[in-house]
């Protein structure tokens, strides 16, 4: 059997927690207080109305401007 090799170039979290791997342990006390009642939109048509937001995202931070707008339009 062949062995393969793996390289990890970096790790990054977006979670709502936090953005980054800081945020994102900064952010496990506040667990709680991460998920909220949606107020984005008027959500009383669903049957879920809490989320989970990412406030502090930047895709800019994480990928350059033509992966940026390939994942948007998913």
């Amino acid at each position: 059997m062949r062995s393969r090799r793996v390289v990890i170039t970096g790790m990054a979290v977006v979670s709502v927690l936090g953005t980054g791997i800081k945020g994102f342990w900064e952010g496990l006390p506040a667990i709680c207080l991460s998920i909220v009642q949606i107020n984005q939109f008027n959500a009383n048509a669903f049957y879920n109305q809490i989320s989970g937001d990412i406030n502090d995202f930047k895709p800019e931070a994480f990928m350059d401007h033509d992966e940026t707008m390939v994942s948007s339009s998913l």
